[in-house]
């Protein structure tokens, strides 16, 4: 049950990019906030997020907000 409340919150963050702790009370109404942070801190030790305050990022978001800020390379 743990392993697929922490995969369902990786996918959430996949797809919203990022979101804070409330909102994730908000989706995981059952869950408390403190078990929240320790599944935030396990995405973020194996790689999947950054933890930022007040919640969460996907790593794919700070990818793409990178590539923003990146400029493209012309030859």
């Amino acid at each position: 049950m743990k392993r697929e409340r922490i995969e369902e919150i990786a996918d959430i963050l996949d797809k919203r990019g990022k979101m804070t702790l409330e909102q994730l009370e908000e989706v995981f109404p059952n869950v408390s906030q403190m078990t929240l942070r320790r599944d935030l801190f396990q995405l973020e030790e194996d790689g999947r997020i950054i933890r930022i305050r007040g919640g969460a990022m996907s790593v794919k978001e700070v990818q793409r907000f990178r590539a923003k800020l990146t400029p493209k390379r012309r030859r």
